[in-house]
């Protein structure tokens, strides 16, 4: 778990709130391997260098809207994209 005290939030960055947050990381083999566990099929996976969302420090707007991280524009995955599906004799 991590733990950090945030200013602002996530749609109005420097309102004046001061705030606990609680965030868990589940790393990419994490969640495959919960894929896997489950019986189903991972039918498609894509990762995006950009977010939809302005949610992490230091994004710079890029094209369509979204946006990413500041130096690393198109270097860096930012979100992933995954389809899975139950096997149909499962």
């Amino acid at each position: 778990m991590i733990e950090e005290n945030e200013s602002g939030t996530y749609a109005v960055r420097n309102a004046p709130l001061q705030l606990p947050s609680f965030a868990w990381n589940h790393s990419l083999a994490d969640v495959v391997q919960a894929i896997i566990i489950a019986g189903l099929h991972l039918d498609v996976f894509r990762e995006y260098d950009h977010s939809p969302y302005d949610c992490f420090q230091n994004t710079v707007p890029a094209a369509d809207g979204q946006f990413m991280i500041k130096g690393m524009e198109g270097k860096l995955p930012m979100v992933y994209a995954l389809r899975a599906s139950k096997n149909a004799g499962a």
